[in-house]
């Protein structure tokens, strides 16, 4: 009876020891996931936490460079809207020089030309008035030969001079000497106002020069 109770109650302690272990294998899952569980939640929001930061501080840089690459690019298009006007304006000063210069020299070009108009009209009446002086002197000359010769009073005028003169032949020579002295006098007194004419345009050619220089 003893060794039944014994067997009885050892079976039942093996037995009670295999349901406690049954019971613990069996709960020891249980236990195990209501444990991991929350690890695992806090992993994952550490990580969704860290993936924003970085996300937000990625968004930070990135704005913080736009704005840098902006500033930058609106410094480099005010310096080079600097640089174009500071072109544009020495592109207008040689402009204007060149323009000044062109008119300078159209200018110039123009008083050379009026230069050697006025030379040329000087030169004119220059070569006139030496040449009526010389038909002055001439008729002059002329005068004075014929002044020893006695002058026909019809036309064509013969000239002559007798082999002795008489009392006759000295009037004739007074009187055709005070034909050929009117004539003369006449054709060189006209010779005299084309001389005076001319010192007159001269004059006048020398004040309009002096106005234009």
């Amino acid at each position: 009876l003893s060794s039944g109770i014994n067997a009885e109650y050892g079976g039942k302690e093996e037995a009670g020891e295999d349901g406690d272990r049954e019971a613990t294998e069996n709960a020891s899952p249980a236990l195990m996931s209501a444990v991991t569980c929350p690890i695992q939640n806090r992993d994952t929001a550490s990580s969704v936490v860290s993936d924003s930061k970085n996300l937000n501080r990625s968004k930070r840089l990135f704005g913080s460079l736009l704005m840098g690459t902006l500033r930058q690019f609106k410094q480099d298009k005010e310096k080079t809207k600097d640089t174009d006007t500071k072109q544009q304006e020495m592109w207008g000063k040689v402009e204007k020089r060149e323009a000044q210069e062109a008119a300078r020299t159209a200018e110039d070009r123009q008083k050379l030309v009026q230069c050697k108009s006025a030379v040329h009209t000087e030169i004119r009446l220059l070569e006139k008035q030496m040449e009526i002086a010389q038909m002055k002197t001439r008729a002059a000359e002329e005068r004075d030969k014929l002044a020893g010769f006695i002058r026909t009073k019809s036309k064509p005028h013969i000239y002559y001079l007798p082999k002795d003169h008489n009392e006759q032949t000295q009037n004739e020579l007074e009187d055709s000497n005070y034909r050929v002295e009117k004539e003369y006098k006449v054709r060189i007194g006209g010779y005299d106002s084309q001389l005076s004419g001319i010192k007159n345009e001269l004059l006048e050619h020398e004040d309009r020069v002096a106005e234009n220089i």
